[in-house]
Order: structure tokens, then sequence, then C-alpha cells
């Protein structure tokens, strides 16, 4: 607050009905309206207020032990057997310290050095073999103080990116690994001119050899730098903002620099939001733009604009998150409610939604074009029901020869064509205040070659006072016809006028594949009492791929054909199976394992992990934590149960490779108040 003897403060009461799913406030905001604060009444007269400056220190202390169990092939191309078996337990210990200082009241700096997220739950397992990176979610609390005033359309700061591996390619046959981050700053706060800004300057390292001692010394040095600036206007309605990232890090550097507006107009019936951002990655420039823009007029209609432009050279991977550049991409959408228009009696609220989009690259490619439809039914009784049709016209994907051996994408390959296909779903849930609830989904997806994709999802909670358990369970079953599998490189030699010629022919081989994936997750939150709680995790993942009729795609098919002499030669002589080397066959440099023998492709895989987290705050803002973690990873191998890949150990004729690690860790902090 300001330094003014005389203040004014806006606040707003609300309660919440949980028997009715209702919330009452002293200021009531209208669906139609934006903005929250700007509408809060005030409280007048406020006279002689000082602020108090105060600094919180937290140091900490870890110590625990891992204990790994692995069976890895010794063959780098996983086409011999024998095993490499490490069987290890390490102690570490990790010292580090949390500073928060209040400089004003509308000022907040935070400092972290060598910082301790051991307590904080893991991602979902996933398996990626795409060009796509996969988006994760903040959890570390450090990150996620004061995150909104980083958030911008185009994600200039993914704060994921602040401690992972940079080096790290993210290919099937990595695990995927963490980068330590040595020390972390932050400055966040508001004028009383309605300036807001934020700073967020990091160092980390890529270092994986040593203790974190070796690494905080001598690990090469990985530089964050983040900056945000925004001004309000009309009243904090509107505002103008500025942004800018630098990175120094593994024989790269990127600036990024943004300027962005957010506007409501009309009564806040017209809103707006656009960027524009430009890079510089080592030498290469880009530039990207986003606007958004959506009218809601009197009638309970609503019609929105999102447009996105990312040039071939724009890159913000850095520090950033974009799916991809070369793209130019229109999205509308009209949106329809009404309250109480039929059967009032059962439905509180009907939604009505008509999308279409369009997408293609800077080549004038065809990327997208879609259109659907989702209703939305809200009863009065608080449960849900919802339906979506769509239809996706066929399109091209200019990334989806991606050779993920070598993390290289094809830039002179052919298009590959996906077809036409069409979407319906449902969708049902329970009022989720009371003590049981449940939501569920359903998808089909169904394309012109009848290829179909069904996709289930099913939530159940129980609720009390003092305690909450979640079961999440996803499945998923998958029969396509063209699932891009490789790059093969052919070497021809030729004779020309008595000099041999070598020549290399790039064959892009799919195959059919029938794929099943099987998802359950379990989570229990246990407040014992208002110092101490429980938290457990566990997540079962497993898949069950199998590949059929190869094809390659040619630069003279729209799609892949099967009738390729290399595809005969690829069935008959290049490809070998299990069954095959366990009977004795040696293989040669020209041989490779067939796709559902070849754990590079995770034809099959298990996953379990498991965490359990106890917590007692000893004294108020100091905490000790028990962590307890377990995870194992089997590969290359159908379970025939979930206590038979519980069970399982590798034989020494096999393809297949385990990973099992165990952890126990104990944090304890301490808050000093200065």
């Amino acid at each position: 607050f300001s330094n003014k003897s005389e203040q004014k403060w806006g606040v707003n009461l609300n309660r919440y009905l949980s028997k009715n799913n209702e919330q009452i406030s002293w200021v009531v905001l209208d669906r139609e309206i934006n903005g929250i604060v700007s509408h809060f009444g005030h409280i007048e007269n406020l006279k002689d207020l000082a602020f108090i400056s105060s600094t919180e220190i937290r140091p900490y202390y870890t110590i625990g032990t891992t204990n790994y169990n692995d069976y890895e092939l010794l063959d780098t191309n996983k086409i011999n057997f024998g095993f490499s078996q490490l069987d290890s337990i390490s102690l570490i210990q990790k010292i580090g310290v949390d500073i928060k200082k209040h400089l004003n009241s509308n000022s907040i700096l935070d400092v972290t050095i060598n910082p301790d997220f051991g307590q904080v739950e893991s991602d979902p397992e996933n398996i990626n073999l795409s060009y796509y990176e996969i988006y994760y979610d903040e959890k570390r609390p450090f990150f996620m103080e004061s995150s909104t005033l980083f958030d911008t359309p185009i994600e200039m700061f993914y704060s994921r990116k602040i401690g992972m591996n940079h080096k790290y390619v993210s290919g099937k046959w990595n695990d995927k690994k963490d980068a330590l981050v040595k020390a972390a700053i932050k400055l966040s706060g508001k004028t009383e001119s309605g300036m807001s800004y934020g700073l967020i300057s990091a160092l980390t390292t890529d270092e994986e050899k040593g203790d974190w001692i070796y690494k905080m010394q001598k690990g090469r040095n990985t530089n964050f730098l983040i900056n945000r600036i925004t001004k309000d206007f009309f009243s904090g309605n509107s505002y103008v903002g500025f942004m800018s990232t630098h990175y120094i890090g593994n024989h790269n550097t990127s600036d990024v620099v943004s300027l962005d507006a957010l506007t409501y107009l009309f009564g806040n019936k017209l809103y707006l939001d656009m960027q524009t951002v430009w890079s510089k990655v080592n030498s290469e420039n880009g530039f990207g733009y986003s606007f958004d823009g959506y009218y809601t007029s009197g009638n309970n209609l609503t019609s929105s604009i999102d447009y996105e432009y990312y040039s071939k050279g724009f890159d913000i991977s850095h520090i950033g998150y974009l799916k991809r550049n070369n793209l130019s991409n229109l999205k509308l959408k009209f949106e329809y409610i009404k309250n109480e228009w039929i059967f009032s009696n059962f439905i509180r609220t009907t939604n009505l939604e008509l999308i279409m989009n369009y997408k293609e690259n800077l080549n004038n490619v065809m990327l997208d074009r879609y259109i659907g439809f989702n209703l939305l039914l809200d009863f009065t009784n608080n449960y849900y029901l919802s339906t979506s049709i769509a239809y996706q016209f066929d399109r091209s994907d200019d990334r989806i020869l991606f050779d993920y051996k070598d993390q290289v994408l094809q830039s002179e390959s052919p298009m590959a064509t996906l077809p036409a296909q069409k979407l319906i779903g449902f969708g049902i849930g329970s009022d989720p205040s009371k003590m049981v609830s449940f939501n569920g989904i359903l998808y089909y997806v169904e394309n012109e070659f009848f290829d179909n994709t069904i996709e289930s999802a099913l939530q159940l909670s129980y609720n009390t006072k003092l305690s909450s358990f979640t079961i999440n369970w996803l499945r998923k079953y998958q029969n396509q016809s063209f699932y891009w599998l490789d790059i093969f490189d052919e070497i021809i030699e030729e004779d020309v006028m008595g000099q041999q010629i070598s020549d290399t022919t790039s064959h892009y081989i799919f195959s059919e594949v029938n794929r099943y994936e099987n998802r359950l997750n379990l989570r229990y939150n246990l407040n014992i009492s208002r110092d101490a709680s429980i938290q457990f995790h566990s997540e079962y993942f497993f898949n069950d791929d199998s590949y059929s009729n190869y094809s390659e795609l040619t630069h003279y098919s729209v799609y892949p054909v099967s009738t390729t002499d290399f595809i005969h030669n690829l069935i008959n002589t290049v490809y070998i199976t299990e069954e095959e080397l366990q009977g004795g066959f040696e293989p040669t440099s020209s041989n490779l394992v067939e796709p559902n023998d070849d754990i590079y492709y995770y034809p099959n895989s298990n996953r379990l992990n498991l965490s359990l987290v106890i917590n007692w705050q000893y004294n108020p803002g100091s905490n000790i934590y028990f962590v307890l973690t377990r995870s194992k990873e089997l590969v290359g191998r159908e379970s025939e149960s979930f206590s038979d890949f519980i069970n399982y150990i590798p034989k020494g004729n096999e393809l297949t490779e385990l990973f099992r690690d165990y952890s126990v860790f104990v944090k304890m902090d301490y808050k000093i108040n200065i």
C-alpha cells in the first residue's frame, strides 16, 4: 500500500455455500463483466498505516539415500543379448537457503541458493517419440509465486526450463535429466502509479559428474534472465507490457524481447490481447505475433478470434515454450450461453460453441482445417453433461518425419498426408462440492481409412474435512494404418565411368499399429492436525504396441506404400526377431531388430511410481519432511499381470531393460524472522 496518511482500500466479501454450490458476494460480478479488483467496494478513512519491513531466512538440510538397481543392454543398438547391471546405494547430504525480503508494502525480493524440491510431486510418465516437446506444469513454490506477472499469450517464460538439463537430447533412449539450480533471485512488485515489475535471474549447471558440492564449484554455468514490466491504464482495466529474456549456456545465446497489450472496451464487452515478439538465437533472427479478441453482445453471444504467426527462424525454446514455428494459425469461436432456457426446472445453463480452425506453414502447406461443435448442459443439481462433434479435413504434417534417434527433422523429405477424420465425444460429471463426486469423458475418432481411436478418462473423488482421495483412470486404444517409425539410409554403390560412386537414399518407414495404453493415478491427502499432513501419490502406466504391414513414403506417393523393393528387403532380410536371436541367429551389421522386439520403439513398457511425503510444521513456518519415492520401469516385455511386472527380473536371453530406484530422504528447514 501507499505511504499516504489517509487511504482507501478495495475489498469484497464472499461466502460459499457448498450445499447449493452457490457463492454469495457483497459486490456481485456478472458473467459478462471482465475484471475483478476494479469492481471491488471500498473501505475509506484508513489513517496512519505503517509498513514494517521484514526478512525471512529459511535454511534447510537434507539427508537421504538412493538405491539404484538397473539392468541395461550392453549393445547400444539393442540387438544383442547381455546386460550391464547397476546396483548401488548413494548417501546424499545437501544444504541450502531461501530468503524472502519485504522491501516495502508493494515489493518482495526472493533468493534461493541450492534449492531442494524433493517434496514436490513428480511429473506424469509419458512416451514421446515425436518432434514436439511435452509441456509440464510448474510445481516448485519458488517459481509458482507471482508467476502470473510473467504470463503472456506467447509463453516467453516457461519456468520449467530453469532446472531442465539443456544438454539432454529428448530421444527415446535417454532418461530425462535435471540440472542443478545453483541459485535464483526474483524481484516483484507494483508501484502506486500502476506499474508492475518482475525480474528473475537464475544460475544452473548441466554437469552430471560429482555431487552437488562439485557441481556448485566446478559445473559450467547456464544463465537465465527474465524481465517483465506492465503499466496499467483506464483504472487498471488495460495495460501495456514489455518483456525480455536472455539465455547463455551450452554454446548457445538467446535474446528475446516482446511488447504486449491488453484492454477491455465498451463496458468490458470487447476484449483485445496482443503481443509481438522478436527472437535472436546465435545469429538467427525470428518474429512472432499473437492476437486474441472477443466481443460479448447483449444477447448472450460471444464471438472470438485468435490468430498466431511465427516465422521460420522464430525460437524462444531456451527459456520459453512454443510447440512449433513456421506457422500461421487462425481460430474462430462463437459461443452462446443461456440461463434457464429450456427445461428450466432441470437445466440451469446451456452453452453452445462453434469452433473453426485453419492452420498452415509459411510455404502455404495446409496443416489443419477443423470445424467442431460443443454442447454443455449445467443442471440445477450441479451435474453437467457435454457432447462434442468435429470434423478434421485431410491435411499435411511437415514435422512427422522426425528422426528421434539422431534428433534431426528431415527438411528434404516428402510431405506426409494425414487422412480426414471425424470425432464424437461425451462427458458427464457430478456435483464437485459433494463428499463423493465423479467426472468422465469418452472420445471416438475415425478416419477415412476406418482407423479408429477410443479414449476414455474417469475421475472419482472422495473428500472429507480432513482428507481427500482421488482416482484417475485413463485408457486409450488406437488402430492406425500409417504410423511413423523411422528413417533408414541406404548406401548405393554405382560404377560411373570406371569409378565407384556412393549415393545415400533415405527411406521413410511407416507401419500399421495397434496400440493400447492404460494409466492409473491414485492420490491421497490427509491433514492429521493443523501442523501435520500426509501426501501419497502413485502412478501406474503401461502400453502394448503391435506393429505390422510396413510401408514406405516416397516422393511419388500421397500415402505410404508397401510394394517397394526396399520394404520387401527390409521385411525378409533386414528385420530379425527376438525369437530368431534366441534360436542362435548371428546378426550382422546390416540387421535390425524387428520393431515389435526393439525397445527403441517401446513396443511394451510398464512403469510404476510411488511417493509418500509426511510433513510436520514443528514451528510456525518451519518444517520437517519425510520423503519416500520408489519407481520401476520395464521396457521390451509384455507383463502377464501386475504381480508379474513387480517380480520380474531380466534373463540373459531377452531384449529387455529394467530400471529401479528407491529413495528415502529427510528434509528440515527452519524459519528465521529478522
